[in-house]
């Protein structure tokens, strides 16, 4: 049974290694040298500073060993100097898990290790570490090879230096290189200068769903040509300017799309191209869900079909080829309608949140309308703008029977500044009984900036109101103008709601939902009427600003501080 091994930067005087009486790093050393293959190292949360080189695994040879933060890089190592992985006599794995790496040092190299021995039985294993320095690693020896692979770690680069991130020494062939595998790592620069580099040298890579991206644009190449590198599976590969550094078809070159990268916040914002491996466009992955989708871009001259390469200019000559329940995928851009009414059940489908469908059409349904049909609306994965002093009534209307469903998935829907100067209420409505179900999730919703007293997101008066199941998750919903907005205006006929993790900002301290869900739970309420005192939610409320990076800019993603992240 393996052993657990507690250390503390902090801890001095005599140990016993337990959680409560925890070695300092002066003994790694000998209680490596006394461990079982198995044991774990813990190192209890914390910031370490180092005056001196650190190394792990300097007295053992053939024990497989862990080592590991108390949390998920919840401990930072910080040295002048570098830190060193493994001896010349090394035969077993070593596992390194949630550990953050820094150095100070005006020298070049952050992690060294040793590959005396073979592939097969010499390896290094990072989980979900963070690497920074000037430059990351090399190899120290030229013998044989090592098989390093990162995890879901994350490589820093902090200063100008003028070499490469990861090189192994001259001198080594190409069969005694060390292999480095990088799987859903980001490699980057935030502060690096210095005479144009390149990523690898004399290396031996494979990089899978792995971001590399340049902010101070002085990277040329990902490589050198005596590297060895296999980069499909890689996610982007991109400076700062969108200049791609990569030729390889199977490669992205977009921009990953981080939530707050000038703060180090490198999450992925939910539109981020990388997310899911990163391999494919929005276009392949259409292709893939739906094969038989008919596409449509009002911007192509040309032949027109409905494929991918020779789409349909006009909204009704693709909604025409489509067949009943059939698919609608649109191309990034921004596509003029009146408004797109129903003649059969249909899915639109978006390249990404950049297909946006702007419409300026009024009575029912200004946007979209199945109203007095049996036909189903989906929407995924695109915006829907609207802006009219139409008398509009509401934006999207459903039809009216039990299996006409409206159904919206990472949308954006947004009321432009006049839309809200009529008598919009809300951006959906139902029949006039408890028909239809009305799912929206993982959507941002944003009301018109004029005053209203109707619902920023569900309308509807006695003709016009009635859902069998309202179901409204993940969502952010943003009244932006006015201060007597409701969520939804008339409650009357729903027989069942839910309304679970989603952020409701109103505009005047006086937004309310207009309805009691049936299930409510973990949503973020602020600057509106709704207050601990009278949530609905039966656990979870946040009563708090939810922190978007800048409301007023329409960059509703979230700071790392924010009370409703999680």
């Amino acid at each position: 049974m393996a052993t657990v091994h507690f250390f503390n930067g902090t801890q001095s005087g005599t140990a016993d290694g337990s959680y409560a009486d925890p070695y300092d790093l002066t003994q790694l050393a000998t209680q490596e040298g006394s461990a079982t293959s198995g044991d774990i190292f813990i190192f209890k949360d914390g910031t370490y500073n180092l005056s001196s080189a650190l190394s792990f695994g300097s007295s053992i040879t053939s024990k497989s060993l862990t080592y590991r933060a108390e949390s998920t890089r919840g401990v930072t190592f910080s040295s002048t100097s570098t830190y060193d992985f493994g001896n010349t006599n090394l035969t077993a794995g070593q596992t390194y898990e949630g550990l953050i790496f820094n150095t100070t040092s005006t020298g070049n190299d952050l992690i060294t290790w040793d590959q005396d021995g073979t592939l097969s039985d010499k390896f290094h294993t990072f989980n979900d570490c963070d690497f920074k320095a000037k430059k990351f690693c090399e190899n120290n020896g030229s013998a044989t090879r090592a098989q390093v692979t990162f995890n879901r770690c994350q490589f820093e680069q902090t200063g100008a230096v003028t070499a490469y991130w990861f090189e192994q020494r001259s001198g080594v062939s190409v069969t005694a290189r060390a292999q480095l595998d990088f799987v859903n790592c980001t490699i980057h620069n935030r502060t690096g200068t210095g005479t144009p580099l390149n990523v690898f040298r004399r290396c031996t890579v494979d990089a899978n769903n792995t971001i590399i991206f340049d902010y101070s644009n002085s990277i040329t190449n990902v490589t050198t040509s005596d590297s060895t590198i296999n980069l499909s599976g890689l996610c982007d590969i991109i400076r700062a300017d969108g200049t791609s550094m990569s030729s390889d078809a199977n490669n992205l070159a977009q921009d990953p799309q981080f939530v707050d990268q000038a703060s180090g916040d490198l999450r992925l914002r939910p539109s981020s191209p990388c997310i899911n491996g990163g391999v494919k466009t929005g276009i392949q992955v259409i292709q893939d869900k739906y094969p038989s989708a008919i596409w449509f871009d009002s911007t192509h001259a040309g032949t027109e079909s409905g494929t991918v390469d020779e789409p349909y200019n006009t909204i009704t000559e693709a909604m025409t080829a489509a067949s009943d329940g059939g698919v609608i995928a649109i191309k990034n851009g921004t596509h003029s309608v009146t408004k797109i009414t129903l003649s059969k059940s249909l899915t639109f489908v978006g390249e990404s949140t950049e297909a946006i469908i702007s419409a300026s059409g009024g009575t029912y349904g200004g946007a979209i309308t199945a109203r007095n049909t049996s036909h189903s609306i989906k929407l995924e994965n695109l915006k829907v703008y609207h802006d009219s002093t139409s008398t509009t009534y509401s934006l999207i209307d459903c039809g009216n029977v039990a299996s006409a469903t409206v159904t919206v998935e990472g949308c954006i829907l947004e009321m432009g500044p006049s839309t809200l100067a009529a008598i919009n209420r809300g951006w959906f409505a139902g029949p006039n009984g408890p028909i239809t179900s009305l799912t929206v999730s993982d959507s941002v919703i944003l009301g018109g900036t004029n005053s209203t007293s109707y619902g920023v997101v569900v309308g509807g008066d006695s003709f016009q109101r009635g859902y069998n199941a309202l179901d409204f998750q993940r969502n952010t919903i943003v009244v932006t103008g006015g201060s007597a907005n409701r969520f939804l205006v008339h409650s009357t006929g729903i027989l069942s709601s839910t309304f679970k993790n989603n952020i409701f900002v109103g505009n005047g301290n006086s937004e309310t939902l207009g309805f009691s869900p049936t299930t409510a739970s973990h949503n973020c309420y602020h600057n509106n009427g709704i207050n601990s005192g009278n949530a609905p939610d039966s656990t979870g409320g946040v009563f708090a600003d939810p922190q978007f990076i800048d409301q007023a800019s329409g960059d509703l993603r979230l700071r790392p501080t924010s009370p409703c992240i999680d």
